[in-house]
């Protein structure tokens, strides 16, 4: 459940031509390689939905490889770590996209899964309550069922 969670909430890039943070959007420049960048993106996601994270793997080296500082790209790595149960290289991952781009608090969602999965429930609930502050962060019942499953758990 958690990584349908984490999914749907970035799976929403591919609907329009502009890039989600934290829940605002942002015009993105239009040049051939972010439409490469995005075309691979897609196949990759395609994989992950189907929960081939091999065959994904492949398809988010190419698109690192066409824009290697981009926040998208690195928040997919972490998702398909996370998807074949590799916690820790997901936390690398999610680390470097928000270093790319901080403000994102689907990162930051998807960081705190990762971090529940590692059973640290302190930077967990950190994580979970970083995306909740993002105040144009359109999705917070996400955060807000992973921080519930957290205190749960």
């Amino acid at each position: 459940m958690a990584m349908a969670l984490a999914l749907t909430g970035c799976l929403s890039f591919f609907s329009s031509d502009s890039k989600s943070t934290g829940g605002t959007t942002k015009p993105k420049k239009v040049s051939a390689t972010s439409e490469e960048v995005k075309a691979q993106l897609s196949l990759a996601a395609a994989y992950m939905m189907e929960g081939d994270y091999n065959n994904a793997m492949p398809e988010l080296m190419k698109a690192r490889e066409m824009d290697p500082k981009n926040s998208d790209v690195e928040n997919f790595f972490g998702l398909a770590y996370y998807g074949m149960k590799n916690y820790n290289q997901a936390i690398e991952s999610f680390k470097k996209a928000l270093s790319f781009d901080p403000g994102r608090a689907d990162v930051h969602n998807n960081l705190g899964l990762a971090y529940q999965s590692l059973q640290q429930y302190d930077q967990a609930i950190s994580e979970f309550n970083t995306a909740l502050s993002s105040p144009d962060y359109q999705k917070k019942h996400l955060p807000l069922s992973n921080l519930g499953l957290t205190y749960m758990e």
